[in-house]
């Protein structure tokens, strides 16, 4: 890449108050940026408008999009982060244990005493730290490069960086795709992945309601599904099933987007019940974490779960990570792995 243009325009723009976002899609070398000359904030009701997606978690709220009138690319190759970020080791916290844990306990008596089957939990974790956010996605762009990382900015909305694994929308030239991602270990070289029964459940469920969102607006021939594979996603490993449709012809992509968000990987099933759980139990907004993001046009659509994320300001940001409960959860564990994954958000700064 030109890294010092990339710095240049980083620096300039972060340094502006006007709306903005740098992204690199996962596996390229390309990175875009849209920008605004002012700080309107724009809504995108139906996809029709081409721009940058920016959605809340929460249901049936306004899609803020940044428009594409704006935007150019960098080619990025390479550079070397301080040591520091390499090869870290997970930082211990234990901020919010007792109250995760009960929340998970809350979760599977839900689960056993209704239809519940899955319902994804999650927690925000505020950490102090000075690293500039330009920094931060820089490092994001080096560590995780199969994933979908993105600087956005808005005055209205806020600072929000991410390296997210998770594709919700993908379509090009009249083929769709999308995934059912669920489980989660620890990557380490040479070390075999065993994915237990839990972790197996787990993600067929997410499976199963996929399919039947999908058939909601496809017909069963044209939907294909691979076998559950192993899927890494920077220090992490997934279990993840891949979707492809042949569209043929043009159709509704909000309305596809309202019938597979939020996937069983970020809310839980049955969907509604999920949840109405979240709102009872889990006790803050999560904003645009486990909403959606990415650029949208008439020839391209690459919307992604908005997972491993943080919201940045001067001092601090706020990490935000979640894990699915099912009935044989076990609640220590699964504060190990939210610990885990804000691991993956610690080695950018």
């Amino acid at each position: 890449m030109n890294t010092s243009s990339l710095v240049d325009s980083l620096n300039s723009y972060s340094s502006n108050t006007h709306p903005f976002v740098f992204f690199r899609l996962p596996n390229t070398k390309n990175i875009e940026h849209y920008w605004q000359d002012d700080d309107t904030l724009f809504h995108n009701f139906d996809l029709k408008n081409s721009g940058f997606v920016f959605a809340p978690h929460k249901e049936n709220s306004p899609i803020i999009y940044i428009p594409s009138i704006n935007k150019t690319s960098y080619f990025f190759e390479s550079f070397n982060p301080p040591p520091s970020y390499i090869n870290s080791k997970p930082k211990s916290s234990f901020l919010n244990k007792k109250d995760f844990i009960n929340l998970v306990k809350r979760a599977k008596k839900k689960i056993k005493e209704t239809s519940l089957e899955k319902v994804v939990v999650s927690r925000m974790e505020k950490v102090a730290q000075k690293t500039i956010p330009q920094d931060i996605f820089l490092n994001a762009l080096y560590l995780y490069p199969s994933a979908m990382v993105y600087y956005f900015h808005h005055p209205k909305v806020g600072t929000w960086i991410g390296a997210t694994p998770e594709i919700l929308i993908n379509h090009q030239e009249g083929i769709l795709k999308t995934m059912a991602l669920a489980a989660t270990q620890n990557y380490g070289i040479g070390k075999s992945i065993d994915w237990s029964n839990k972790e197996k459940k787990e993600q067929a469920l997410v499976c199963n309601q996929v399919r039947l969102d999908l058939n909601k607006i496809f017909p069963k021939t044209f939907i294909k599904e691979s076998n559950p594979i192993s899927h890494r996603a920077g220090n992490l490993v997934h279990l993840c099933s891949y979707f492809k449709v042949n569209t043929c012809s043009d159709f509704d992509k909000i309305k596809l987007l309202n019938y597979l968000h939020p996937t069983p990987a970020v809310g839980g099933l049955p969907k509604v019940s999920a949840l109405n759980f979240l709102k009872e139990n889990e006790g803050y907004d999560r904003k645009y974490y486990t909403g959606y993001l990415g650029p949208n046009s008439k020839n391209r659509t690459h919307i992604f779960v908005n997972l491993r994320c943080m919201e940045w300001f001067n001092n601090e940001v706020i990490l935000y990570v979640g894990a699915g409960i099912t009935e044989e959860s076990d609640p220590v564990k699964e504060w190990e792995e939210t610990q885990i994954k804000t691991h993956t958000l610690r080695q950018t700064f």
